[in-house]
């Protein structure tokens, strides 16, 4: 009988009502998976939530349905910051979540909030959502994530060896600051960093493909990782996603399927595809892959790079 396949979510978001902002002002929740911003209405979510929330009991019902056995819990600035949220989910159930904290980079109390958290090493993974759209590079104009009021920051990932997941949005934005992204990751040789979204492809970003390709070999380097969330939403493909596939494909030829990490980006991706459906793009889509490629990316890469875990 062949070994059950551990799998490990590594982008979920966990929140218990939205409280956030954009570059264009606060976000707050409008019901039926719907947030509100300055300028109109986003539907977030799909409606099956009257207070658009996605709370850790929910998540677990999602997780138990589709046979996740461990999740890392993420957050963005158009959600909100959940820092409390999340460390009051680990406390609750610490063998299925480890977490994320998220700061305004900008916050001359930055240092001090991670500190804060990060003690409990189930909660002391640094997400930075830095794209234009839904992330600091929106809110703060002109952010350069090699500047130097982030150095405080990238120093104490190094110091506290803080793994930091980065989402750099769309090759077309102000976030995707590959020099920038090349630098740090240089610099701080010893943090573990992750870049989402497998480079962030979309369907308008087709022609820049050289920049995505350069991305994705930030992967070669021994301390980068890549995120795969989401990849099929950001094109509008249909299930099962063959474009998709088509740069998983690539990526594992470029960087190997060990550097690899599956992650659905719920309850965002919930629109668009099941949560089944996002692990079978994997599990039962990616012919390309060996099962033992397969076990590396929907979870045996999580469990021997994010030591919060439960191996």
């Amino acid at each position: 009988m062949p070994k059950e396949r551990r799998i490990v979510d590594i982008h979920v978001h966990l929140f218990n009502g939205i409280h956030g902002q954009k570059g264009d002002g606060e976000t707050s929740s409008a019901g039926f998976g719907r947030v509100k911003t300055k300028t109109g209405m986003i539907q977030f979510m799909p409606p099956f939530s009257k207070e658009t929330a996605f709370p850790v009991e929910l998540i677990l019902e999602w997780m138990d349905c589709a046979g996740v056995s461990q999740a890392v819990l993420v957050q963005n600035p158009l959600i909100g910051t959940v820092n409390q949220e999340i460390a009051e989910a680990i406390e609750r159930y610490p063998h299925r979540f480890i977490g994320s904290i998220q700061v305004d980079p900008m916050d001359p109390g930055a240092v001090e909030t991670i500190k804060k958290y990060a003690v409990n090493p189930k909660h002391n993974i640094l997400k930075f959502e830095i794209s234009d759209g839904w992330g600091w590079s929106g809110i703060h104009s002109g952010l350069k994530l090699d500047g130097d009021y982030l150095k405080p920051i990238w120093e104490l990932a190094s110091e506290m060896k803080l793994p930091v997941i980065l989402d750099a949005g769309r090759p077309n934005n102000a976030g995707y600051q590959l020099d920038a992204i090349d630098r740090i990751t240089t610099e701080y040789s010893d943090v573990l960093w992750i870049l989402e979204h497998l480079g962030g492809m979309n369907q308008e970003n087709l022609h820049l493909k050289d920049k995505w390709q350069r991305m994705i070999e930030f992967g070669k380097k021994t301390n980068v990782y890549l995120g795969m969330a989401a990849i099929g939403a950001g094109l509008r493909e249909d299930y099962p996603c063959y474009q998709a596939l088509g740069l998983l494909n690539e990526s594992v030829k470029k960087v190997g399927a060990d550097k690899i990490l599956w992650g659905s980006d719920i309850p965002g991706t919930l629109k668009n595809y099941t949560y089944q459906q996002m692990i079978e793009m994997v599990s039962v889509h990616a012919t390309f892959l060996s099962e033992k490629e397969k076990d590396l990316i929907l979870g045996e890469n999580a469990l021997r790079i994010l030591k919060g875990l439960t191996s």
